[in-house]
């Protein structure tokens, strides 16, 4: 997470929230996907860091690549792995 936030402010991202996820990539009741997706849904952020793609997701990640581009989202991938932080840069 920290290189996330280094990131981010690097490249003048205000950071909106961090999110962490530890459950099972497997398991269709992330929370932490949830708390990706629903302000996604209502235009709250543009930008999504993550360091990689299956940090997001294990499986199915041009689903919700496409979804979250379909809502106005961006996800920028900084480097290998970690987890994701959403940025608030309108």
């Amino acid at each position: 997470m920290l290189r996330l936030c280094q990131f981010a402010r690097d490249n003048g991202f205000a950071v909106g929230y961090e999110v962490s996820d530890v459950a099972s990539r497997l398991n269709q009741q992330r929370r932490g996907l949830a708390k990706v997706l629903n302000p996604a849904e209502r235009g709250g952020y543009k930008k999504l860091l993550i360091e990689y793609p299956d940090r997001l997701v294990r499986f199915g990640y041009s689903y919700i690549e496409r979804h979250l581009r379909y809502c106005g989202v961006e996800i920028v991938v900084i480097t290998e792995r970690s987890r994701m932080i959403v940025s608030l840069n309108w």
